[in-house]
């Protein structure tokens, strides 16, 4: 049965979101152990018992999403090129490619994970942004996150590494970095921010993402070292995001 909404704020339960299915006998008593009573949506129980059983990826459907990437890869490498050569930014008609993609992830998820898990050697920062981003986005999906933060959020995943753009070459080549590299890696996230406050064309809410992704909830993250729910849900996702993206790539 589809659980469509619980009768407490889900982050107060042991379960992830606040919307999903349950499909078994353990879920079940769970939920009747934490909640007093919740709302069932009969359709989407026949229907997401039946897509939980096969799900249908087609040549077509991928070939249409490997396009949807890569017009968005295109904006973002003239982007990025933009950046580095210190001309205006073209970030409008990158944040619009970013909505008409975040709307084709969230609906076609799992076409757009299989694409992303298809481990290439030595991508670009491009690359690998968008693989963040696609991976964001399934999580944001996954835990109910509300769409009308989405497009906010998705952006600061496919942006949050820009700050490194202006890294050092000695750093982004380098195993060993010095003292002074490791300043900028330490602030790059806030440079990152810095250049796209500049634009009067993000959120507060994508620029505060950015800012604190590689925060850690022990306090050992930078730039600012917060801790625990000092730092913001988006930012922690992001991390954890990053970080998957790290390990499922291959690096070798």
């Amino acid at each position: 049965m589809h659980v469509s909404k619980l009768d407490r704020n889900w982050l107060s339960t042991s379960f992830f979101r606040h919307s999903f299915l349950i499909t078994n006998q353990h879920d079940l008593k769970r939920l009747k152990t934490e909640c007093e009573f919740v709302f069932i949506d009969p359709d989407k129980s026949i229907v997401e018992a039946a897509t939980e059983q096969l799900i249908s990826l087609t040549a077509e459907s991928i070939d249409s999403a490997v396009k949807e990437i890569n017009n968005v890869k295109q904006s973002l490498v003239k982007l990025f090129g933009q950046l580095k050569q210190g001309v205006s930014l073209d970030t409008k008609s990158l944040i619009h490619s970013i909505g008409a993609l975040t709307n084709k992830v969230f609906n076609e998820t799992d076409t757009y994970l299989y694409i992303a898990m298809l481990k290439e050697k030595d991508i670009s920062l491009a690359e690998k942004s968008i693989r963040v981003f696609i991976f964001f986005v399934a999580f944001a999906k996954h835990i109910g996150v509300k769409k009308n933060q989405l497009l906010d959020i998705a952006t600061a995943a496919i942006l949050h590494d820009i700050g490194m753009l202006l890294a050092p070459k000695a750093l982004l080549k380098s195993a060993f970095i010095d003292k002074n590299e490791r300043k900028y890696l330490e602030n790059h996230t806030k440079i990152g921010v810095e250049i796209l406050s500049k634009e009067n064309e993000f959120s507060e809410l994508t620029l505060k993402t950015i800012k604190h992704h590689h925060e850690n909830v022990d306090g050992s993250g930078y730039p600012s070292g917060l801790k625990g729910r000092d730092i913001g849900l988006y930012s922690r996702m992001l991390n954890i995001t990053c970080m998957y993206e790290a390990l499922t790539r291959d690096r070798i």
